[in-house]
């Protein structure tokens, strides 16, 4: 793709996508609303610990884990991308995801709850097909729904499980969700980003890129402190009328977070020496 937009380079080797002052509009506009209305106060959780994380069924990696993925890079075959997503990335599209060097093949499937993760045309969808990626943005709606952070991390853990069991290839990414302009819920939503950050640290160990099959996006830049602090949400990347859906610069900016971490695990993999 290559796009240059307000002087960045959006998917390639010489892009910059930490936090650009995007002018030009190259990524599909929001195309659904979620509803205005706000669920009642919930009580404020106790602060997640490791112990509150189900782990993953036991698993042994084949030893080649990579074969699949890494052959498509290095041949410049279609490598298949699956997009699981409530509104937040709803306007990505084909075009958002071409590179100048790897053929994409992707699809998007719209969830609103990690509950729908569980979703039998979903399951027999990637049992099918055995995407090279995975990669989840659900989160927020659980929250909303008045769910605790265990249960959405059991239906993580189980989404999980199902993958290394019938996908055992496809490597999985989970992008943290952002907050949404609800002080009522800002606690349950950094306790929600720090479960899945320990899920990430406790049940995948491996640094060898070649076997490394779980991945974690963190939004840092949608936070108006990214410190350990006070975390605030960045104003100029939500819509003023609500605070919860994002802006074009919010838009732009989670579609670079998406591409830049593909683009990461593109390079990685075709540098190094063996498949």
């Amino acid at each position: 793709m290559g796009n240059k937009t307000g002087g960045f380079v959006c998917g390639g080797a010489d892009w910059i996508c930490s936090d650009p002052p995007w002018t030009q509009s190259t990524v599909g506009g929001l195309r659904s609303r979620s509803t205005n209305s706000r669920s009642s106060p919930l009580p404020i959780p106790k602060p997640l610990t490791l112990q509150h994380v189900q782990a993953p069924a036991t698993f042994t990696f084949p030893e080649q884990i990579n074969i699949p993925l890494k052959a498509a890079i290095i041949a410049r075959k279609p490598i298949n991308i699956l997009l699981i997503t409530d509104s937040l990335m709803r306007h990505i599209e084909d075009e958002d995801l071409e590179f100048r060097k790897y053929n994409i093949h992707f699809h998007r499937i719209d969830k609103r709850k990690t509950s729908q993760l569980r979703d039998h045309q979903l399951l027999n969808l990637i049992r099918q097909q055995q995407q090279h990626i995975v990669y989840v943005h659900l989160g927020i709606n659980d929250i909303h729904h008045g769910e605790r952070t265990e249960e959405t991390m059991d239906n993580i853990a189980n989404f999980d499980n199902f993958l290394r069991e019938a996908s055992p290839t496809t490597k999985l990414i989970l992008s943290q969700p952002l907050l949404n302009g609800n002080s009522f819920h800002t606690r349950q939503v950094m306790d929600l980003r720090q479960a899945f950050l320990l899920y990430r640290n406790k049940y995948e160990q491996a640094k060898d890129i070649n076997i490394k099959r779980l991945f974690l996006r963190d939004n840092a830049q949608f936070f108006t402190d990214r410190s350990t602090g006070i975390r605030l949400q960045n104003p100029n990347y939500f819509q003023q009328s609500d605070s919860v859906h994002l802006s074009y610069l919010g838009r732009k900016a989670m579609t670079c977070n998406m591409r830049d971490l593909l683009y990461s695990i593109f390079k990685d993999l075709e540098q190094t020496s063996s498949c």
